[in-house]
């Protein structure tokens, strides 16, 4: 992904357990801007990353 980091997430540099305890709520690490929107339909969703998991 290529843009501009606009925040860091504070509570996960303090508390880098964080992104394990609630990786889809309080444990995001970084809030981007894109330089190019269509880079974020390269990413795989939860289920496509789920299988790739369960394959390795």
């Amino acid at each position: 992904m290529s843009g501009e980091v606009l925040e860091v997430n504070q509570k996960v540099v303090d508390a880098p357990e964080t992104v394990n305890e609630d990786p889809y709520g309080d444990g995001w690490l970084i809030r981007i801007r894109l330089s190019s929107s269509g880079e974020q339909d390269q990413l795989l969703s939860v289920a496509e990353y789920r299988k790739v998991l369960d394959e390795g």
